[in-house]
This record gives C-alpha cells, structure tokens and sequence, in this order.
C-alpha cells in the first residue's frame, strides 16, 4: 500500500522498495490527476515495480477539502497472486489461466507447464471476449498458434475478467478433465472476485466503524463542551464574489460560549461575527480571524470592549483552523488579569501614601531617560529628605509618623504639575520628577529653583495632624540634572542625594544643585571615613596642650587639650573634618577614652594634687 502526493513523489509506503520514488509520468497517475473521478483504477503496473510476476495496481484519486487534486492511494498486487493456486497439472501442458481488463488492456497469465510473467499468449483483441461466452477458439486467437477452448467471467465489482483456456486437443482427449478444469477454473475465478468483494467490503466496514467511531467523538466532544468553563464556537468564513473573507459566521457553540455574549445557543448559531463586535473592535476581531485562517493557528489575551452584553473583562482566544472554518475557544481570564494588575500595583505603589515606590522608580527611569533631551535639561531629580522626622517619630510614635508622611505626600503632590512624578523613595525620603513642558523645550534650572523653593517653603509650615498633633518638620532638597549630572538612574539618584546632605549640611531646610565639588567632598569623606577607624587602632592622634591662664593675676588656672589627626599619608587632618565624621559614625567615643586616658597620664606624672582639668575636643 503507497500513498503518492499531488507531484507523483511517494509519501509512504508498506513496502520501501516495492515502487520508483515518482511515479509523476505513469499513465495511471496522469488518468487521476486530469480526471476528477475517484472511481478505481485497474491496471498493469509499468516499469520500475518490483514482484514476481508484473503487479497488478488499483489505483484512487485523492481530494482536498477543496475537491483539489491532492494525490493518489495505490494498492500493488503481485501479478502471481492471482493465477499461482492452479498448477501446470490442472491446465494441462497448453492450459492458460489468465486476468484480463474488460477492455483488454492487460492481462496476467499462468501457462500450464511452468509459470511465466507476462508471455502475451492470448490476443485479447483479436478473441473479442466482451460480449460473448464460453467457445473453442482457433489458433489465430493465440499467439503461440495452439486452439484452444476459451471461457471467461465478467466481474461484477472491478473492470476485470477472469479467462480459463485449455488446449483443443487435451480437451478432446481428455473431456472429463477437461469439464472438471474449467469447473475448478472457473470456481477459481470466482474466488478471486471474491477475494477483491471481500476486499472491498472490509473496506467498507472499516470506514463505517470509523465513522461510527467519529460519531461517538463529536458526541463526547459535545459534552464535554457543554460542561466546560470556556466558550467554543465554530466560524465559518463568508467570502464575497472574489472569494475574499469578508466576514464570519457563527455555525455552532456551546451555552458557556452563547453566554459570554448574553445570548443562549439557539439565538447566537447563525449571527454573523460583525454583529457581535461591532466599529474599530469588530474590525480587529475580523482581521484576527483572517490571520488564523492564513496561519492556521492564533492565540492572544484580549481587553473585551465596553459593550454592556458582554460578561467578561478580560478574555484568552485561541483560533485554530480546522477544514474551511475556524475553532474557536474563548476561557475568561478577568480574575487572572485583575490578580496580574493588583500585584503589579503592589510591586510599584507605596503602600502606605499610595505614592509609586522605589521599585517604580528605578524601573521607569531607564525608559523615560532613553527618550531625554541629549543636550541637556532633559528632566530634573529632586531628592526630598524631611528634616527631624526621627524627632517626631521617636516623641509621638509610629503611627503618628506614618500620618505625617502620608500628610507630606499629600502637600508634595500640591506642589508640582500633574505630568512630574512624585515617588516615595524609603523612610521620609522623597523623589520628584520634573519634566519639561513640551518635548522639545528643555526644562530651565530658574523653573527647577522655584518648584524647590517652593517645597522648602510649604514644608517650613508645620503640620496638624489627626488628634491635633502638631508636627514641625522641614524639607532638605538635593537636585541633580539629566545629563548633565549622570546619564542613568543610579548616578542621577546618588548625587541628588549628595547635595542633599550637603544642604543639610548647609543649615537644613534648603535646596542645592549638585556640583562635581560636592562629589570631591563627598569622596573624602568616605575615605576618612574608612581610615578613622584605623587610626584609632594606630591611635594615631595627638594631644597638644594649651594653658588657660587668668588675666588678673596670671595665675595657671587649666590646660585645654587639642585633639589632632596625624595621618601617615595625608598628614595633619584638621579637627572640622574628622570630628563629625568620628560623632556620625559612632567612633566619637573610642576617641574620647583615648583623650581621657592621655591626660590622665600626663597629668599623675607632673602631680597628683588637686587641680582642675578641662579637656575638649576641638
């Protein structure tokens, strides 16, 4: 059994050997490519089929959906499986039993003495069998010039006729014989015919058990269907006078699906799709359903339009096309959506002032620097930091200091236009966006002055908060400037956030731009920073005593100790340097034990009476 394509080439086949690779150019091919019959086929096989005597083909057309020429099934009989049950001793030396074509275009022959393949004994044409019976025949009618008696049978089913031939002179000396072969031939040919009905009713049977089969599976598939959650439907395409899809119609459903568009199934089968969705949304839905007839498969999450007969928000489409038509599941997602929206709204929103968060922020700012002005004033950062916010927190409680961010939120968002962004960015730290007016208007550092003047100015204002809580706290504001001051989130936030302590540093309740100054000043104090510990170890500090002497009398009243940092690579470090950095840093005290025990060292081995001492570190 092969299947051959629509192009001749062999798709499959029972046997790999048993067949040429293209059989494009045979005449049985030919006959069903030009001919849209599906009738069989019955014929010789031509060159290039293996077997032991020529097969013998049956041959069908194969169509497409379409009725198009999609190929063709061939079923190749070895030649000798038709006469190889009579043997040489039943035809006798110059019997012959033989498959003909009704129109006497082929024949398989079995001769009495040894079995040959095609010998063209018999000349069909010239014995005229169709249309008359069993008769003795001259030897014209054979090629090898012996009369013979000639019978046939007809099939009734397949273009075929099965022959019986016994030599005249066996029959006559033999005429027992000679009635006993043709019964046996005849009984023979009679089970060949069999043989093919029997074929062909199998056949039959076994396409009717699959369709009963398929029967049972379009019902399964009708109830499951109708059980299920998601919505099915069955599209076929309305085409215009030049066979282009102009729309869709709806030819079978399940209720879960009906319901989605507020209709029962009876009342949904039959509408066009145009209907249901109609305007700019009905127009995509049309071009989705075109696209999955070209591809064969498409699948989306898709918004449902604001159309009160719809039940759902949210819904996931998956279109296969199936024949000429289209299959069509529709599942609601709207919970799965609105969990997707509320997470991603609890990823970037602070929870507490409902303002976008840390998160947010360093999420969107790659995008929104991408689209920035390369020439300067494409934003501004302004890094926004409440000043004695721990002092309220730590006097009146946590639950008064959430109130009072929420409440600086709240006035911050007051402060600035609709388009900047305000983000909560930890704590009571806070961070603005301020972009430019238009697209092409680069923001101006006069504008960015004033939006933080005026925060410094709002916030100065104390806050009444519920309970009649009065909480006085100011704002420090740190600016930095896209590009000029950093060309990525993480740089523009840093040195915001740099001059931010340094207006803090500058008396609190003011606003700074950022300058490469400030980053020098910065950078050294990380260093020191990271070296007082050291000297501690080290003790690398010095002592430098100073009299305190009365005016009057100029009497010895103390000694003032001096504290000094003497570093072994940047020398004398003054004491306005280290002293904050030392306080902020929690090393004030070691310092202090280290001052301590030093004067009191110097002081039992000059004298141990009692005398005033007074030791500062300055």
């Amino acid at each position: 059994m092969t299947i051959v394509g629509a192009d001749g080439v062999v798709r499959s086949s029972t046997k790999g050997a048993g067949m040429p690779p293209s059989v494009a150019g045979t005449a049985f091919f030919l006959q069903h490519q030009n001919n849209n019959s599906t009738a069989l086929r019955v014929d010789l096989a031509p060159a290039g089929f293996e077997g032991e005597r020529q097969p013998v083909l049956f041959t069908r057309r194969l169509d497409r959906a379409d009725d198009e020429f999609d190929g063709i099934v061939v079923m190749a009989v070895d030649g000798s499986y038709f006469t190889s049950f009579v043997g040489a001793s039943t035809l006798g030396r110059d019997g012959l039993l033989a498959l003909a074509g009704s129109g006497g275009k082929f024949w398989i022959e079995q001769g009495g003495a040894a079995r040959t393949a095609n010998r063209q004994v018999l000349n069909l044409p010239a014995i005229g069998i169709l249309g008359s019976g069993p008769r003795l025949v001259g030897a014209e009618a054979f090629r090898d010039g012996v009369a013979r008696a000639l019978g046939w049978r007809d099939s009734p089913v397949y273009p075929v006729v099965a022959v019986a031939a016994l030599s005249r002179h066996e029959g006559n000396a033999a005429a027992r014989q000679y009635w006993e072969a043709s019964r046996d031939r005849a009984v023979a040919a009679s089970a060949c015919l069999l043989l093919l009905s029997g074929l062909a009713s199998v056949l039959s049977l076994r396409a009717a058990a699959r369709e009963r089969e398929h029967e049972a599976v379009r019902l399964a598939y009708r109830t499951a269907t109708e059980s299920a959650n998601d919505g099915f439907y069955m599209a076929a395409p309305l085409r215009d006078r030049k066979g282009q899809i102009v729309d869709f119609r709806i030819i079978d459903c399940n209720e879960r699906g009906a319901a989605f568009y507020g209709f029962r199934r009876a009342e949904l089968v039959g509408r066009a799709v145009s209907s249901l969705d109609r305007g700019l949304a009905g127009d995509e839905v049309i071009a989705t359903y075109r696209l999955a007839m070209s591809n064969g498969f498409y699948e989306e999450d898709r918004r449902m339009p604001h159309d009160d007969r719809l039940t759902i928000a949210w819904g996931r489409r998956r279109l296969v096309r199936v024949g000429d038509g289209l299959a069509i599941t529709l599942q609601d997602i709207s919970e799965r959506k609105q969990h997707e929206t509320d997470m991603e709204r609890l990823a970037n929103e602070d929870v507490l002032t409902g303002l976008r968060n840390r998160s947010w922020l360093l999420n969107f700012m790659p995008a929104l620097l991408g689209g920035g002005a390369p020439d300067g004033g494409g934003l501004a950062l302004l890094f926004i930091d409440l000043d004695e916010f721990k002092g309220v927190n730590d006097s009146h409680g946590h639950a008064v200091g959430d109130a009072l961010l929420v409440a600086a939120a709240r006035r911050l968002g007051t402060l600035v236009r609709p388009s900047d962004q305000v983000v909560r960015f930890g704590g009571d730290e806070f961070v603005v966006l301020l972009r430019p007016p238009t697209d092409d208007a680069p923001i101006g550092e006069d504008h960015i002055a004033a939006v933080a003047e005026r925060i410094v100015t709002a916030f100065a204002a104390p806050f009444t908060l519920d309970g009649g809580v009065q909480a006085a706290v100011g704002a420090s504001v740190g600016i930095s400037l896209f590009p000029r001051d950093g060309h990525d989130a993480g740089t523009l936030i840093r040195n915001a956030d740099i001059a931010m302590y340094a207006a803090k540093d500058e008396g609190k309740g003011q606003y700074r731009f950022f300058d490469q100054f400030l980053s020098g000043q910065t950078a050294r104090r990380a260093f020191l920073k990271g070296q007082l510990a050291r000297a501690v170890e080290a003790d690398q500090f010095l002592l430098h005593y100073q009299p305190r002497v009365d005016p009057v009398s100029g009497a010895l009243l103390s000694m003032e100790a001096l504290l000094r940092w003497r570093h072994p690579e940047s020398g004398m470090v003054p004491p306005g340097d280290f002293i904050p950095l030392a306080e902020s840093s929690g090393l004030i005290l070691p310092i202090g034990a280290l001052v301590m025990n030093s004067s009191r060292a110097r002081a039992g081995s000059s004298s141990r009476r009692s005398s005033r001492w007074r030791t500062r570190c300055a």
